[in-house]
Formats: structure tokens, sequence, C-alpha cells
């Protein structure tokens, strides 16, 4: 399974964009969760994910793969995360530089050393490879509150409001999106 991330206003934790309309993309920032380990037969879907949601989001600046649930990666999905961070960092089909950050966030310590192993472990030495999302961001300068996409308020809230913000999430979770 995987997912684009976002954040509901005021709250601080990232959430599956699909859960509901509340929940919003960081300006400037893709934040994909694959949730699987990674191997020749998926490899190329985290790919083209990534790659169709940059040509439908436009002006992306970074690329953040919440790896929380990959635990081995083997040599073509390495292959393929080279790939990937090459062509954002590199140029893209219209031939002028990209230079959208790339970072792997969130995983064990082992794929860190499976990386080294295959031939990708640079990634580390160049800073694409931080322990969360949130030193991701730090890393590029964003801060909290995190900006979100379409100028959507996203301020402390107090904790009775995220209470009420809370439970009307449950209902969502509970009945469905009509339910807001």
């Amino acid at each position: 399974a995987s997912c684009f991330l976002g954040m509901q206003p005021g709250h601080k934790h990232f959430r599956a964009l699909a859960e509901s309309r509340q929940i919003h993309e960081i300006e400037g920032v893709l934040i994909y969760r694959f949730s699987s380990n990674l191997f020749f037969a998926n490899a190329g879907v985290l790919q083209q994910d990534i790659e169709q949601e940059l040509e439908r989001r436009g002006n992306i600046k970074a690329v953040i793969l919440d790896a929380s649930g990959i635990g081995s990666m083997d040599i073509t999905a390495a292959d393929r995360i080279e790939i990937l961070y090459k062509s954002l960092k590199e140029q893209g089909i219209s031939l002028k530089k990209r230079g959208i950050k790339f970072y792997i966030t969130e995983h064990s310590r082992e794929v860190n050393d499976q990386m080294r192993k295959l031939g990708i472990g640079y990634l580390i030495e160049e800073g694409c490879v931080r322990r969360t999302i949130y030193i991701a961001l730090k890393d590029m300068g964003i801060k909290r509150p995190y900006p979100l996409e379409g100028g959507v308020d996203n301020e402390e809230r107090s904790a009775s409001r995220k209470r009420v913000d809370n439970r009307m999430q449950e209902f969502v979770w509970a009945f469905g999106s009509d339910t807001e």
C-alpha cells in the first residue's frame, strides 16, 4: 500500500491525503509513503506514482519518501531509487534542470546498510537520507507551522479545537467522507 501525505491544519502529524478533504499537501513538497518491502516487482510503482504526481502538481521543490514501511530493498529497487533521484536532481522532460531535492526518511537503520551494499550509499553522504520527515523539511528551511497548498491557514490550534477536529475525523472515518 502506498499513499501521498499531507497535514490537517493546526495539527502536527502527517496523514494520508485520501483520508479527508481536511488533509492538505505541504506547499511545494510531495510526501509519499510506501508501505512494503521494495523489490523488482513493485519498485516501478513507486517511481511511476511519484512521477505522475509531479506532473499533476507541478512546482515541487522536494520529494520526501516516507520509507517507514520499507524493511528491505533489492538491487532493482536500488537502481529505481537512483534513477528517480537523478531525474529529480538533473533534468526533466523539458531538458530544464529540475533541481528537486529528494529525501528518504523514517526507515530503519538496516535499510541504510542495504543502500550501502547495493551501491546507493552515496545518497546518505549527499544528505538525501534523513531520520524523519520533519528533519527533511527543516533541512529545506521549511519550519512549523508548515505552509499548506492553496494558502490554507495552518496556525496552531488549541487543545479543545483539536478535540473537535479529531471528533470530526472519527465521524468521517466511521461514516465516510460525505459526513463532513
